[in-house]
């Protein structure tokens, strides 16, 4: 059986995005609840207020408390996701997009369920940067070239769809002339 895995990111990514990534998400987690928790106990009166200032300042530190607290909540969903969300295999038989965070359940779709495959080439290329595959009008993957050659996948794709469904691939510009 014929099937290409195209990773959610490339491995390069995962390191050099998700490193980062979990500094922050650590950082902004110990420091947000910490303060927050500190501004709470100054308008209770339990903690003395700083040199030189006044209740309304304390609203402001739990605004920006609570700022980054959220920051790190984003920061520490987004690692997640990028550090387990599933490959997604395109195959004779359909294509199986990979689970990711809430959920984790892989969905599948059969080639006769898919009603439209786009594909895109960078102006100065030929090769396949991104696929996108749609059933009944909405958009079921997205396919980018996580340091995957994708032309396996369309080939899989023309092949495997409904006569009609794969659309060529043309170049798209960004209407500059440095546009890569």
């Amino acid at each position: 059986m014929v099937q290409t895995i195209v990773p959610f990111a490339p491995a390069s990514y995962k390191i050099i995005a998700g490193v980062p990534l979990l500094i922050f998400a650590a950082l902004a987690l110990y420091w947000g609840p910490k303060n927050l928790l500190l501004c709470i106990r100054m308008l209770q009166g339990k903690s003395p207020l700083p040199p030189r200032s006044s209740p309304p300042f304390i609203f402001i530190g739990i605004l920006i408390s609570l700022m980054a607290l959220a920051a790190g909540m984003g920061a520490t969903i987004f690692f997640v996701a990028l550090e387990t969300t599933q490959p997604t295999i395109v195959s004779q038989d359909g294509i199986l997009v990979g689970a990711g965070p809430i959920l984790y359940r892989p969905k599948f779709l059969p080639w006769n369920q898919v009603t439209e495959v786009t594909c895109n080439m960078p102006p100065r290329e030929n090769r396949v940067r991104n696929i996108r595959i749609y059933s009944n009008g909405s958009e079921v993957a997205a396919l980018g070239n996580a340091g995957v050659v994708l032309d396996t996948a369309l080939a899989i794709a023309q092949r495997n769809a409904p006569k009609g469904a794969v659309q060529r691939c043309d170049h798209y510009g960004l209407n500059h002339p440095w546009s890569y």
